[in-house]
């Protein structure tokens, strides 16, 4: 008796591991419905973005173009700054297939100095995390 328990939690382990590959490798639910929704994907035309020197005291602005190059509406989470002199503005609507946008980055150089990094942190329905990056000489005048 005690075997065929083992054998059997062993098998329902197997059987609940495939079904979570399925769902994830073959975008497949888990009842074993292929998902027709499909699934997004986020390509920005650059991440990175060197603003060159500015003037301590000025405030500088980027816009990060992307656009959706899968075959479900994306979606934008959050965008989350690494300082607060870093502020992120992006449009919260859906973004179809094939569609384009941009996300607004302004950077506040007052109290600063020297070479700053800034980055800012991209979640969306993807999955993936995408970091953009901010790189500014800030000078006194």
């Amino acid at each position: 008796m005690r075997s065929f328990t083992t054998y059997l939690i062993l098998l329902i382990s197997l059987v609940s591991c495939n079904i979570d590959n399925k769902s994830l490798n073959e975008n497949i639910d888990v009842e074993g419905n292929v998902n027709k929704e499909g699934i997004p994907e986020i390509v920005f035309n650059e991440t990175e973005h060197d603003f060159g020197r500015v003037i301590q005291g000025e405030k500088v602005g980027w816009f990060f173009k992307y656009r959706n190059e899968g075959d479900a509406d994306l979606i934008i989470r959050k965008a989350s700054a690494s300082c607060g002199c870093t502020v992120p503005d992006y449009d919260r609507k859906p973004l179809s297939p094939g569609e384009e946008s941009k996300i607004k980055v302004v950077y506040d150089s007052s109290g600063r100095s020297g070479t700053e990094l800034k980055t800012v942190t991209i979640e969306s329905n993807t999955g993936k995390p995408v970091k953009l990056k901010l790189i500014v000489e800030v000078i006194n005048n």
